[in-house]
């Protein structure tokens, strides 16, 4: 059996944690805590573990680093902290976070993960099963029992390679969060620089000159805005684009739009936040709001930076796409365009 995925995807400072926080008390939804983000991406380019035969010694033989292997690349580690401090801490914004009582076992989750990776039978061992037994035990060691309709995972701000995601989870679903690139630079630069508007200048600038250690970030980030759009098209039954500020200022209407898509039932939980089931205050306003903090200045040096990237915005911008982006897979899902 495979899970049901929501993927919620989407550029950095879209309301991805907001969002995924409206559906969290959802009766259908079991929305993975927040640093369980890596472990769907780990998990869709593993393939390649099961062809070095590492299971081939013997049903039990390598099960350990088998699973090592599936969470390498999703903070399993971060896991096993937040399980010691008995806590979540929840960023609302750059200046905000909450704190919510979290009760795991952590040492209790590997042993029962391990116990059902042992009952799989050799010959029927891959990574969709492997994968499933460690969300089907997080899902029992965090919330009562009860049939789970969907789990969300949020990705990695956009970079994936959405064809290899419905191809392996044919019955999932993902949702794109979308904001205007000025907004969502400005936002993002805005909390790296601390609001100070020469800190603010210097990261520009060096975005600009592609000296920033986030450089090939913020590029991967704008083209994975920038050709959204197009994959949307060709799976429209599939991939939902929502835009950012429609869940912040119209939030029933843009659930209700999202439940539909799902096809879950519209419960009043979806228009409030909460995370494990503890209520927050993170909707109805945007508390970075650009409106109100983004100056004309601030304006300029943000145009500049993105005409840096998109020298020539025309026809040709998908073809540098595909040309100059490398991680994650994206030019498999374009280049059919």
């Amino acid at each position: 059996m495979q899970p049901k995925i929501l993927l919620i995807t989407g550029t950095p400072t879209s309301g991805k944690g907001t969002f995924t926080s409206l559906l969290d008390d959802h009766d259908d939804i079991f929305a993975i805590p927040a640093w369980h983000d890596k472990l769907l991406n780990a998990h869709l380019y593993i393939d390649n573990i099961e062809s070095r035969g590492l299971l081939q010694c013997g049903k039990y033989a390598h099960l350990i680093e088998y699973l090592h292997k599936i969470l390498a690349n999703s903070d399993w580690h971060i896991l096993r902290v937040f399980a010691f401090q008995q806590e979540l801490i929840f960023p609302l914004n750059s200046l905000k976070s909450i704190s919510i009582p979290f009760n795991l076992d952590f040492e209790m989750l590997n042993e029962n993960i391990l116990l059902d990776l042992s009952n799989i039978q050799k010959n029927d061992f891959t990574c969709s099963k492997a994968f499933y037994v460690v969300i089907k035990n997080l899902i029992k060691s965090i919330t009562p029992e009860k049939k789970i309709k969907y789990f969300i995972s949020q990705g990695l701000n956009g970079f994936y390679d959405y064809e290899l995601f419905f191809k392996k989870y044919p019955n999932s679903k993902a949702i794109y969060l979308k904001r205007e690139p000025i907004d969502w630079l400005f936002s993002w630069i805005n909390r790296t620089s601390g609001c100070e508007i020469n800190k603010f200048k210097e990261i520009t600038l060096s975005l600009k000159q592609r000296q920033h250690p986030s450089s090939n970030f913020i590029f991967n980030s704008l083209n994975s805005s920038s050709i959204i759009e197009h994959i949307q098209k060709k799976y429209p039954d599939r991939l939902m684009i929502v835009n950012f500020n429609d869940v912040i200022l119209n939030t029933k209407k843009t659930m209700n739009n999202v439940a539909e898509f799902i096809k879950i039932k519209k419960l009043d939980t979806l228009y409030t936040s909460s995370i494990l089931g503890n209520k927050i205050e993170a909707i109805g306003t945007i508390e970075d709001d650009t409106e109100k903090m983004m100056t004309v200045e601030h304006k300029k040096l943000l145009k500049k930076l993105i005409a840096s990237y998109f020298p020539n915005d025309n026809k040709n911008t998908i073809r540098k796409i595909i040309k100059y982006i490398l991680p994650y897979g994206i030019v498999r899902s374009i280049q059919k365009y």
